[in-house]
Formats: structure tokens, sequence, C-alpha cells
């Protein structure tokens, strides 16, 4: 368990009770944990960090826990990708710093790394490069992953139109990469400019799409939706 999600549920602490969540977090929260409960306390310890006003960096936090679940959701499915999907989050950081290194050193140029390198060290470095550029080359990209993980998830026998299962698989990959930096901390240093209402907007947007797949509307759903709508126009024709 992280220190997030012991923080969300008041592991460890003399917390109070915890608010009991809307009727769709918590039919969502059931799901996950009919999948894996890891996976469901990491969504628990997002939506609790999120909406909690006593936390100086409670949006860090809470990117941390929602990365954590959807980097843990396609190992609880037991995915054909998900091993590999597992080094993204390393692998993506050490692009960052190569791409750092590159930018910065003044030991890297047109012709690759020259100068006072020691040749262990630069070895090192040179492994790193192969290593990433095969990673381009040859392993599964995050959206790719992301739509082997959509596929799996789909509730009925016919698979969504391709249009629309590339847009989920493109959201998933996007609102990923939107938590890192935000778990990073780049929301505070200038390098992504968000808010807290982006943040819970892109929240909403990943439950949606789990409810979607997990929890399916049924007839009864519909049913229920077509009363309010039925109520809320009544209540404006008066």
């Amino acid at each position: 368990m992280s220190d997030e999600t012991r923080l969300a549920s008041g592991a460890g602490t003399e917390a109070e009770p915890a608010q009991e969540l809307p009727p769709q977090r918590t039919k969502l929260l059931d799901a996950l944990r009919d999948r894996d409960p890891r996976v469901a306390s990491m969504y628990e310890a997002a939506i609790r960090i999120m909406d909690s006003s006593e936390l100086e960096d409670a949006l860090s936090l809470a990117g941390h826990a929602m990365r954590e679940l959807m980097d843990r959701l396609p190992q609880a499915l037991d995915l054909p990708l998900a091993e590999k999907s597992r080094l993204f989050p390393r692998l993506d950081q050490l692009q960052e710093r190569l791409d750092q290194a590159h930018a910065t050193s003044s030991c890297y140029g047109e012709d690759g790394w020259t100068g006072s390198i020691d040749p262990s060290l630069l070895a090192v470095i040179e492994a790193v490069e192969v290593l990433i550029e095969e990673r381009k080359e040859f392993w599964p990209s995050r959206t790719k992953t992301a739509a082997e993980l959509m596929k799996h998830l789909e509730p009925g026998f016919v698979p969504r139109a391709e249009p629309m299962a590339k847009r989920e698989a493109k959201s998933w990959s996007e609102s990923h990469r939107y938590f890192e930096q935000v778990s990073h901390h780049h929301n505070l240093y200038g390098e992504l400019e968000t808010t807290r209402a982006e943040f819970e907007t892109r929240v909403q947007r990943i439950e949606l799409l789990l409810l979607n797949k997990l929890r399916p509307p049924t007839a009864t759903d519909f049913a229920e939706i077509d009363t309010l709508m039925a109520t809320f126009e009544a209540g404006n024709s008066g």
C-alpha cells in the first residue's frame, strides 16, 4: 500500500470516519474491488485526497494514486502487455533525463558524446540510449497498451466501432500522462498549467470510462434517467 493509499484510508492515524461517497463512485469502487482490491484502494485514495481541503499538495498526491491505478489495472487483469507496461514510468524518467542531458551537457553535440567522460560511464550512457531507441521501435506504446485494456474491459460481445475504440485509448493515454505530470509536481513548477477543476474533470473522464466498461448501464438505469428527465421537464413546464 502506498503512502497516498494509507493516508486516504487513515491507516496509522486517528482520522475521522470517511465520508460516504456519491452513488456512482461507490458503484465504481465496488466494481474495482471485484477486479482487484489494491486497484480499488488506489481509486479511493485518489478521490478522497482530491476532495481533501487539509492537504497542501492534494492534487499531486491524488495524481500519484490515479497513475498507480492506471498502471496496476492491466496487471490485475493479467494482460499480455502488462509486464512491459510496468516499466513505462521508469523508462519515461530515463527518457526525460536523457533528453535533459542532450540539451544541457557540454559533452554532447552533433558528434555525440565527447570530451572528458569516463569510459565506463560512457558505456552506461550509450546503453541507456540503445534501450530508449529499442523501446520506440519494438515495445508497445502506451496507446497500444491502452487499446488492449479497453478491448479486454469491453462488456459486450460486439466490439466498439474502431473510431470510438481509438478515442477511448487516446483518452486513457492522455489522462495517464496528465496524472503522471501532476504527480511529479509539474503543476507546481510551471511545467504544466492545470487547476483543480481540470483535475476533477480528468478524474471524472476515467471514472465514466471505467464505469461504462465494468458496470455498463442497464435497462433499470435508463428507466431511472427517463424518470428524472420527465420530472425535470415537468418542473420546467409550469
